[in-house]
């Protein structure tokens, strides 16, 4: 009896322990499945705007991001008219906070407080730029998107971001 009480204490302690971390894990695997998504995402315009030789949209509405290509065959277009992209048909519904760093004009702001926007992605690779912010739980991702249609990502560690694969 007092080795099944010693052991009970045993795992009892074990759980304390194991317990807050299997939470922060799974809080951590949702952020990072729609951080993604995301990426997915703005490859699939990037590489479809080329490929297409036309403007594909990104329009975020909160929580939800859609994909459309751009009526208009004008390069320097980004707003107008949409058609649905015949891939993802379905806008993605993610589970976590989503901000953009760009407006419903796909006009870069200074700070990721958006919750529509609309970025483009132009048939000469470039984009409009801006970023998303991902948050779940304490978990912070970003997505910087530069004109040139690159993008870094980053991860909020200890109040600062740093570059995360």
């Amino acid at each position: 009896l007092l080795e099944l009480l010693i052991v009970l204490a045993v795992i009892g302690i074990a759980a304390t322990f194991a317990i807050p971390n299997l939470s922060n894990f799974t809080t951590s695997r949702v952020a990072e499945k729609d951080l993604a998504i995301i990426r997915s995402l703005i490859d699939y315009a990037k590489t479809t705007s080329f490929s297409k030789s036309k403007t594909m949209v990104l329009v975020q509405t909160n929580n939800s991001i859609k994909i459309s290509e751009l009526r208009s065959n004008d390069p320097t277009q980004c707003l107008g008219s949409v058609d649905d992209d015949k891939e993802y048909t379905k806008p993605k519904i993610l589970k976590s906070t989503v901000t953009a760093k760009h407006d419903n004009k796909a006009n870069v702001t200074g700070s990721y407080s958006q919750s529509t926007s609309r970025m483009c992605f132009k048939r000469d690779n470039t984009s409009t730029g801006g970023g998303f912010e991902v948050k779940y739980g304490h978990n912070i991702y970003r997505i910087e998107v530069w004109a040139t249609g690159f993008y870094d990502i980053t991860r909020k560690i200890k109040g600062t971001f740093k570059e995360y694969n």
